[in-house]
């Protein structure tokens, strides 16, 4: 919500004011993208990328993102207008509801072994989670690994530096064997990564029960998918089995 002060007609009639937040007409009015800068005495200070250097007008909430401030730095320094240094500002945080949109672009098509939307894998494991934190690690911890989205990326939209941090140890790279993957995860000692895994985990051995007894086995070639999935299933069952006896041990 954009509010502006003074107040668009102060001194007229209420009847006769225009109101400051309802959307404009006129292209030449319009609001440009902006950037929040936070000054030393505390007050949210709209630079408007396009707009007055100093406009009096100002934002209800404290959003920006890296590459807007940028965008208005070399806009304003062509001017001769120099912005606070970007260690000023703060930077957005991410909610529930984005870190869900990021997941679900990033997985966007994709499927499962047996035919199943891979975002109904990531919704699961992230609603798993007991603490935001882990909630917002479990939407993403397939996402880096399974799409062209990177850490940077992620860092770029306002992910948490406490989730990215999660979401990297949860990233299985290429060259790196599933077991170096996993004691990687446990060495590290970071709780966020290690819950999430252990909650992909537990869901991984859920879907593999229900193909069990649901997957049509009737030709070789679903027979041999069933075998590869109870394969798989044998491997996170033994790094689930591990993960409890390192880290929970009084849960064994």
């Amino acid at each position: 919500m954009l509010v502006h002060w003074p107040p668009a007609g102060a001194g007229m009639p209420a009847r006769q004011r225009r109101n400051p937040i309802a959307p404009r007409q006129d292209k030449s009015q319009r609001s440009y993208e902006t950037a929040i800068v936070w000054l030393p005495f505390g007050m949210p200070h709209l630079r408007a990328f396009g707009g007055a250097p100093h406009s009096r007008t100002f934002r209800a909430m404290p959003q920006m993102r890296p590459m807007l401030y940028l965008k208005c730095a070399a806009f304003w320094h062509k001017r001769g207008v120099s912005l606070p240094p970007q260690r000023t500002l703060r930077i957005r945080m991410t909610t529930i509801e984005d870190i869900i949109r990021i997941a679900v672009n990033a997985h966007d098509g994709m499927k499962d072994m047996v035919g199943n939307p891979a975002i109904a894998h990531v919704l699961a494991v992230g609603l798993m989670g007991k603490t935001e934190a882990e909630q917002k690690a479990g939407f993403l911890h397939d996402v880096v690994e399974d799409s062209t989205i990177t850490i940077d990326d992620l860092r770029a939209e306002g992910v948490e530096e406490d989730v990215l941090a999660a979401v990297d140890l949860l990233t299985h790279r290429p060259g790196m064997t599933y077991e170096d993957y996993v004691r990687n995860i446990v060495l590290s000692g970071n709780q966020i990564a290690i819950q999430v895994k252990l909650n992909d985990l537990r869901h991984n051995l859920h879907r593999a029960e229900l193909a069990l007894h649901t997957l049509d086995t009737s030709t070789r070639e679903r027979q041999a998918l069933l075998d590869e999935i109870m394969a798989i299933a044998a491997m996170h069952d033994r790094a689930e089995r591990y993960i409890r006896n390192a880290v929970l041990p009084e849960a064994c």
